[in-house]
Parts: C-alpha cells; structure tokens; sequence
C-alpha cells in the first residue's frame, strides 16, 4: 500500500480520532526505508572513511618523500651526484615549476571540496596518518 508524501511527512505526530468524544491518539506507523539518523549517520561514516584514505595517502606521499631526499643525499656524499648550479639544471627546475603551477591550481580547487572542519573527517585522517 503506497503512502502519500503527506501522510510520510506527518506519520510522527500524533493525530486526534474523528467522531469520538474523547481524545484518543491513533499510532501511527513507522517509515520504512532512510530517516534523518540513518542518513546522518551514512555521512559522517563517508566522512569518516575519506578521512582514513586521505591519511593514508598522506603518509605514503611523506614517505616516498623522505625516501627521495635520502637518495638524492647519499648519492651527494658518494660523488655519484653533483648539486652544481649549471644552465641545464636551472631550465629543468624552471620546466618543472612551470608545470607544476596548473596541478597547484586544481589541487586547491579539490582541496575546497573536503570536509576540513568536520571531526569525523579530523579523525578519520589522524588514524590514516597513525595507522596507514
């Protein structure tokens, strides 16, 4: 049996039977399917999970990071590497620059779109970060 969106919206109050003399309250009966909780509580666990994800991807960036300056150091102090200033080296940081200002770009356009001030998502990355 189908249910009017009226009769959805009101089903939590309680309503007066017609043509008693008393006031009798008639039950209602429960929605089936998603409510305000259940709706709120599938958010904050998406929240939750992006956090964890964002966390874990973090760290891994940190990292790959930390991996690529112990390199780059150790070829440094074993003369397989030499850091001086020549016109190659300058053009490939310009190239490299150059190109990294339109990914800066739709990175902070993306970084808009994340729930930054939502404790869910807070603690979601904090276990990313710890755990991941």
């Amino acid at each position: 049996m189908k249910t009017s969106p009226f009769r959805r919206l009101f089903a939590n109050f309680p309503r007066i039977a017609p043509y008693t003399r008393r006031a009798k309250a008639i039950r209602s009966k429960m929605a089936n399917g998603l409510d305000l909780t259940t709706i709120t509580s599938v958010l904050s666990v998406t929240t939750f999970i992006i956090g964890i994800l964002l966390g874990v991807i973090i760290k891994r960036a940190i990292k790959l990071a930390l991996a690529i300056v112990a390199l780059v150091s150790l070829l440094v102090v074993t003369g397989y590497l030499n850091l001086a200033w020549s016109m190659p080296s300058a053009n490939t940081i310009y190239y490299v620059f150059n190109g990294a200002q339109p990914v800066a770009s739709q990175a902070i356009g993306l970084a808009t779109l994340l729930p930054i001030s939502s404790v869910t998502f807070l603690a979601g990355s904090a276990i990313g970060l710890w755990k991941g």
